[in-house]
C-alpha cells in the first residue's frame, strides 16, 4: 500500500469510518447542544469544547499541509468556544473539514506527503484520543448507542 493510500485510510478511521475505534464524525451524532456542552465538572471539557480544539488543530494543519500561515493560539485557548456558535454548527465545520483534507490528500504530490506524513500520522492519533473522550462522555451522560461501536 501507497503512503497516499495510509494516510488517506488513517484519515477515514479517525474522522469518518469506524473500524476498530469509533470514528470522530460517528462519536458525535445525534448530539443536541444541552448534551455537546454538558460537563460532569468544570475540570473536564465538554464534548464541544473538544471537538473545537480538534477542529482548530486539524485546520491548523491542513493550513501547513497547503503551505499556508497559521495562526497560533495556547493550548487552553484551542478549547475555549466562540459566543453564539451552536454543536450543529462546528460537526457541520468538521465535516467540510474532513473532506477538504481528503481533498488534499489526494490533490498532493508525493514529496509534499512524504513530508507531512509523520506529523499526519501523529494528527489522526491525536483525533482518535479525543474521539475516545468524547465516547466516554457520552457514555457518563448514558446518551451512547453501543450500536454505533467499533466494527474490528
Amino acid at each position: 500500500m501507497e503512503l497516499r493510500e495510509v494516510l488517506k485510510e488513517q484519515l477515514n478511521a479517525s474522522h469518518h469510518k469506524n473500524g476498530w475505534f469509533v470514528s470522530l464524525l460517528n462519536s458525535i451524532v445525534n448530539l443536541s447542544d444541552e448534551e455537546a456542552n454538558w460537563k460532569p465538572n468544570e475540570d473536564v471539557h465538554s464534548i464541544h469544547e473538544i471537538t473545537t480544539h480538534l477542529l482548530y488543530y486539524n485546520e491548523r494543519y491542513l493550513h501547513r499541509f497547503k503551505e499556508e500561515p497559521v495562526d497560533e493560539q495556547s493550548k487552553e485557548d484551542t478549547f475555549q468556544l466562540d459566543e453564539g456558535i451552536t454543536f450543529s454548527h462546528t460537526r457541520e465545520r468538521i465535516h467540510h473539514l474532513y473532506n477538504d483534507w481528503k481533498k488534499n490528500l489526494e490533490a498532493a504530490d508525493d514529496l509534499v506527503m512524504n513530508h507531512a506524513s509523520e506529523a499526519l500520522s501523529h494528527l489522526y492519533l491525536h483525533t482518535a484520543y479525543h474521539t475516545g473522550q468524547i465516547i466516554l462522555l457520552r457514555k457518563l451522560q448514558g446518551k451512547w448507542d453501543a450500536f454505533q461501536g467499533v466494527e474490528g
